[in-house]
């Protein structure tokens, strides 16, 4: 029934023929009630955005493909991603409608195509999300984020809003691993994990804004960095996989 439900949701969004950059409030619904068909608890602490402040340049910790779905359930945003997410079935074509803006990492042209598009969103009011660490991890700890990806921010004076995510089982005690979209594990694979569990919370814990002026993209980041870091707490929570 479960996945009954969850397919019907997916192919509703799939069937629809509009224009991208669907409706916030709508984009919020969407993800709220895929959370709630794959039985997974959302929460929300912190300072949570304020889409009447203005646009924002989002940065988060990544852990899985259902990390923009997650942020989107709050402020949803443009996303900046790695180009081989578009070729992944279903989830490439939802990004594209989503508005999602890919980079080809293999491609230093590509990183001045997106920093111009970013700058375009972020003037036009809308706000963009990106994943600063450049590849999931297991939840369990986090990478050093790439500073050059502030640019936009610096460019366009908007505020960085940092955010920590954490998937977790047992009421919040232990990592779920089972979450982590590996690299090189297949998009299935993942699904089936996820799909699997049975007691899956994921929490993000926003913090205050942090705003450009006078600071540099290097200092954005490590200020992004340290403040998720001290968040999570990295390596306090033991992880566990999926019990099935």
């Amino acid at each position: 029934m479960k996945i009954l439900k969850l397919g019907t949701h997916v192919l509703r969004a799939l069937a629809q023929t509009g224009p991208d950059h669907p409706v916030p409030r709508d984009v919020q619904n969407w993800c709220l009630d895929f959370f709630r068909h794959l039985n997974i608890r959302v929460r929300h602490h912190g300072c949570l955005p304020d889409p009447s402040r203005g646009p924002c340049l989002i940065v988060s910790n990544h852990v899985s493909w259902l990390d923009p779905v997650a942020i989107s359930s709050i402020h949803p945003a443009s996303f900046v991603s790695k180009a081989e997410v578009s070729r992944i079935p279903v989830l490439g074509h939802l990004a594209r409608r989503g508005g999602t803006v890919f980079l080809d990492r293999s491609s230093f042209r590509s990183l001045g195509t997106v920093f111009r598009k970013m700058e375009k969103l972020l003037e036009g009011g809308k706000s963009v999300a990106l994943f600063p660490e450049g590849k999931t991890t297991s939840g369990s700890e986090v990478l050093s984020f790439a500073s050059a990806l502030f640019e936009p921010a610096c460019r366009t004076g908007v505020p960085v809003l940092p955010v920590a995510i954490r998937y977790t089982r047992n009421n919040g005690k232990e990592l779920a691993l089972s979450a982590a979209f590996a690299e090189g594990q297949s998009f299935f694979s993942s699904f089936t994990n996820i799909l699997s569990e049975k007691d899956l919370e994921v929490t993000l814990s926003w913090t205050a804004p942090v705003f450009p002026e006078r600071l540099s993209r290097r200092d954005l980041s490590e200020c992004s960095e340290s403040r998720i870091k001290a968040i999570l707490g990295c390596g306090r929570m033991s992880g566990t996989a999926s019990s099935g």
